[in-house]
Order: C-alpha cells, then sequence, then structure tokens
C-alpha cells in the first residue's frame, strides 16, 4: 500500500502544478476591510481601485463599490483570527499527513491511525501557535477616513507609496 501512495503522490502533484499553470496569476492586490462609523465591518475584499468618492473592491470575482459617505475606517491586511486559522489548518493538515505515513500497521504502540490523530493533534498546537505569532508580527495598517474624500485621498497616496 505504501509504494502505491509513493507512485501516486508524483501523479497527483504533476497534475496538480499543470491545472494552476493554466490559470493566469493575477496582479498582487491588497486586502482591506472598510468598517463604518458604529466599527461595524460592512465590506471585504481585496483593493480594486480608489476613485476620489469611494472604492472599489474585489470579492470572490465581483467587484463592489463603497462611497466614502459609509466609510469610517479601512484596515489592510487580514484579522488576528485568521492568521491562527490558517495556521491551525496547515498544523493539521501537515501532521496527520506525517503521521499516518510515519506510522506503521504493525507497530506494537501506535496504529497508524493513532499515530496520525497524535500528529494531527500535535500539528493543531504548533500550527496555531505559528499563526498567532504571525498575526502579532504583520501589524495591520488602520486609517481613519470619517466619511471625508480629503482622508481617502491621502489613503491612496499612503497605499500607492507602500505597496507599489
Amino acid at each position: 500500500m505504501r509504494q502505491k501512495l509513493y507512485l501516486l503522490l508524483p501523479l497527483v502533484l504533476i497534475c496538480n502544478l499543470t491545472l494552476v499553470a493554466q490559470k493566469k496569476l493575477p496582479n498582487k492586490k491588497i486586502f482591506v476591510r472598510v468598517y463604518d462609523a458604529t466599527k461595524r465591518k460592512i465590506a471585504k475584499g481585496k483593493l480594486h481601485y480608489i476613485y476620489k468618492d469611494s472604492i472599489v473592491l474585489l470579492r470572490n470575482e465581483k467587484l463592489t463599490a463603497i462611497p466614502v459617505n459609509r466609510m469610517s475606517i479601512i484596515k489592510t491586511k487580514r484579522s488576528f483570527g485568521n492568521s491562527i486559522g490558517m495556521g491551525a489548518v496547515v498544523g493539521t493538515s501537515f501532521g496527520l499527513v506525517f503521521g499516518y505515513l510515519a506510522g506503521s500497521e504493525g507497530d506494537f504502540i501506535f496504529t497508524r491511525a493513532e499515530s496520525s490523530l497524535i500528529s494531527g493533534f500535535l500539528g493543531l498546537i504548533a500550527g496555531s501557535s505559528i499563526g498567532g505569532i504571525l498575526g502579532v508580527i504583520k501589524h495591520p495598517k488602520s486609517f481613519q477616513i470619517d466619511h471625508k474624500p480629503e482622508k481617502l485621498l491621502e489613503f491612496k497616496k499612503s497605499i500607492s507609496k507602500r505597496y507599489k
């Protein structure tokens, strides 16, 4: 069974690379979250364009225009919880696969399933911890717009300097 898995894994990776290579890679865009005066998130997505009186966000291949009179705060980058969640997913996945491949059926202490579950749990803890550390390090920026077009233009200048 293990030999079949070793033969199948490179084939799956090669097929995956050919599927990804056929997609056109978009330009790197900045992820932003937009909040209103009550600090409620009204939109999030990748910043597509900034006009003098609105911004356009791209999310799920749909464009959304948000007028400046609805904006109070714009925050760049993703939230702290997203970093922890992504770290947990990656750590758990890696742990499950590593534990399954490292375990053996005839082992005296752990079976493959038990080894996979233990490694998955350890990966969950490690991935969440690393995601939390990265969430603290990345420092999302917050811009006060306060429904003023002048501050939106300042945001545009600041973004264009920082992310070329």
